[in-house]
């Protein structure tokens, strides 16, 4: 089966087609990146636990990867009072 195009009508549904490779090549490029980050996360929350796993005893020094594992968010009260919000809803008041 022959079909005869019209050149206008060519014109046009290519331009479409190449938008829509557009559209779908950056949602790819989005999903990769978004692959990558979730990567990323999941290392260092593996890190995390080996860390926690091995540890024999009290933590004695600061680590600023593992307090932002562990934190939610921190609350500033009107009063000036602090609440720390721990991953999985553990409140801590601060006074």
């Amino acid at each position: 089966m022959t079909v005869v195009l019209d050149r206008y009508q060519y014109k046009a549904e290519n331009e479409e087609l190449y938008r829509q490779h557009g559209e779908i090549n950056a949602r790819y490029e989005a999903v990769l990146e978004e692959l990558k980050q979730t990567k990323s996360d999941v290392a260092a929350g593996e890190e995390f636990l080996r860390y926690f796993t091995e540890m024999s005893g009290p933590i004695k020094k600061f680590n600023e990867l593992y307090w932002d594992k562990l934190l939610d968010k921190m609350i500033v009260d009107e009063g000036k009072e602090l609440t720390a919000v721990f991953i999985g809803g553990y409140r801590v008041n601060i006074k």
